[in-house]
């Protein structure tokens, strides 16, 4: 999304490298936007799952704290990057997004 008065993206695009950074600090919350099916395939460790698909997305994320700052990821970034304009149309202010998505993740994943 881009704020055509100020020409800055709603969100940060990072590297993998930079999100296992920020993973390490405290207050970030860690959202994987994939499908249930996807999950199954692996996740990263401690991310919360909302699926980006269901009708409730929206409602969803209308329950999160606006004042934390959001690692968003899905498989190639796509999905995730949609989620983060989503979000910053709720009011979200701090949103990264995992580019490339899990493709381009070099870090471990959980099961």
């Amino acid at each position: 999304m881009t704020d055509n008065t100020t020409n800055k993206t709603a969100f940060n695009e990072i590297d993998s490298k930079e999100f296992q950074e920020k993973m390490k600090r405290p207050g970030f919350v860690i959202l994987d936007v994939r499908t249930p099916d996807e999950w199954h395939h692996g996740y990263i460790y401690d991310s919360r799952k909302v699926d980006i698909y269901h009708p409730e997305f929206e409602n969803e994320i209308e329950k999160f704290d606006k004042k934390k700052d959001y690692l968003v990821y899905c498989l190639k970034g796509q999905r995730s990057a949609e989620a983060c304009e989503i979000m910053a149309r709720h009011g979200f202010k701090k949103l990264y997004n995992l580019e490339g998505g899990l493709l381009k993740w070099d870090g471990p994943l959980s099961e």
